[in-house]
């Protein structure tokens, strides 16, 4: 599993009852609809909501990155293990969770996976 770095990288303030919760946009693994709000979850194994609709997080969060894959679920594609296809189609993410892909999503997913390839030698 990705550790927790001392570099800081890009970060996003999520707006929280008494302020703002600074997060590093590497450390989320994936968001989650729930109604008016997002189900943040982070690498730390943390859980926190916030009081934003996923398509507002969609917006602050970088597109390079970050991928829409189903109505409910926005994941970071460094955190993508593996894309499991058959019956349904779902992203298993590096802290074991499942994310649906949509049918209408596969061809921006595989475009954004595709430009994180490392080309061969």
């Amino acid at each position: 599993m990705k550790q927790l770095t001392d570099h800081p990288g890009p970060t996003v303030a999520l707006p929280m009852k008494n302020g703002y919760r600074i997060v590093r946009c590497s450390d989320i693994v994936r968001c989650e609809a729930a109604g008016n709000y997002t189900k943040f979850f982070l690498a730390s194994g943390q859980e926190f909501s916030v009081c934003l609709r996923l398509k507002q997080v969609e917006e602050m969060l970088p597109e390079a990155v970050f991928c829409r894959v189903h109505r409910s679920h926005l994941v970071n594609l460094e955190w993508v293990e593996m894309w499991v296809r058959g019956e349904g189609n779902f992203l298993e993410m590096a802290d074991g969770a499942m994310a649906p892909v949509a049918r209408l999503k596969t061809r921006k997913l595989k475009t954004q996976l595709q430009l994180r390839k490392v080309p061969d030698n």
